[in-house]
């Protein structure tokens, strides 16, 4: 099953990266949460709630407390974001390739 969360996770952020669909900034690519819902929703072996749950043990994305988002003040409003831990997805990406 890890495999189909690896999977699925270096096909979003390498697609969020491409389509310049985030912001890479630090170790982190900050994408809007809604994005990240409809690319999690694409393949239905979980829910869009779970995987996220499971990236963020696996400390995949950095979220705030109790949350599976990270709420950031961006253009003068508050904006919720996944904030996916660019250092991780090159690890993985290179060990992927192995």
């Amino acid at each position: 099953m890890i495999n189909n969360y690896i999977k699925e996770f270096l096909a979003i952020v390498k697609y969020l990266v491409s389509s310049e669909q985030g912001n890479i900034t630090g170790d982190y690519l900050i994408v809007k949460k809604d994005v990240v819902h409809k690319l999690l929703d694409k393949n239905s072996y979980e829910t869009v709630e779970n995987k996220l749950k499971i990236w963020k043990g696996l400390n995949w994305i950095s979220s705030d407390s109790e949350r599976l988002t990270r709420r950031i003040r961006q253009d003068g409003e508050n904006s919720l974001v996944i904030k996916i831990n660019h250092k991780v997805y090159m690890t993985l990406e290179k060990i992927s390739k192995k």
